[in-house]
């Protein structure tokens, strides 16, 4: 299903577009992750950033801790807490368990690793 979306992320987005990738990285929440429903596919920044890699983007951002893990349930932080909380990067190896990762479709076609091996 992952796939299946960056694939057709690759045929809308015009060469150069930027695809930008948000979830829980199951490395930081190896029990927690499954918790839900739709966590049925466990990545990380990496595994993400090497199947975007594969469908022809180039990886422009990759953290691994990003986000809390959830900032829907519970107490709604105010806005302001939230761009304090953005504008501070050296803080979200501490609290961050969501990743994020940022790819830019390349121009030409994808890599294809098969030869390789």
């Amino acid at each position: 299903m992952v796939e299946q979306t960056i694939e057709e992320a690759v045929r809308c987005l015009k060469p150069g577009g930027l695809m930008i990738c948000m979830g829980p990285n199951v490395r930081y929440l190896p029990g927690a992750h499954w918790d839900f429903w739709d966590h049925f596919i466990p990545l990380t920044e990496r595994s993400l950033s090497e199947l975007l890699e594969l469908k022809g983007f180039e990886i422009r951002l990759q953290v691994p801790r990003f986000l809390p893990y959830s900032m829907s349930t519970g107490i709604t932080p105010p806005l302001f807490l939230v761009a304090w909380y953005l504008r501070l990067p050296f803080v979200w190896p501490w609290l961050g368990k969501q990743f994020i990762v940022a790819g830019k479709k390349r121009p030409n076609k994808p890599i294809d690793r098969s030869a390789e091996e």
